[in-house]
């Protein structure tokens, strides 16, 4: 599955704001099962989906945007 659809779709039920500077779709390599906060369930889609290395993120806390960069 593609993780930015994947955040999409997290990003309405979290209401949180997007911030996608990378060009490239990243598809997640692996199925995972995630259960925790939304902030857990970031670090876990982006540490354990991917064989090789994956696009880099951030989350803030003050303004809660996801940042995903290369």
């Amino acid at each position: 599955m593609n993780i930015k659809r994947i955040l999409e779709k997290w990003q309405e039920t979290e209401n949180i704001e997007i911030v996608w500077d990378i060009d490239q779709n990243y598809k997640l390599d692996k199925d995972i099962f995630i259960n925790g906060t939304f902030q857990n369930a970031v670090d876990v889609l982006f540490s354990q989906g991917f064989k090789n290395d994956g696009p880099k993120h951030h989350l803030g806390e003050q303004s809660y945007t996801l940042h995903v960069t290369e």
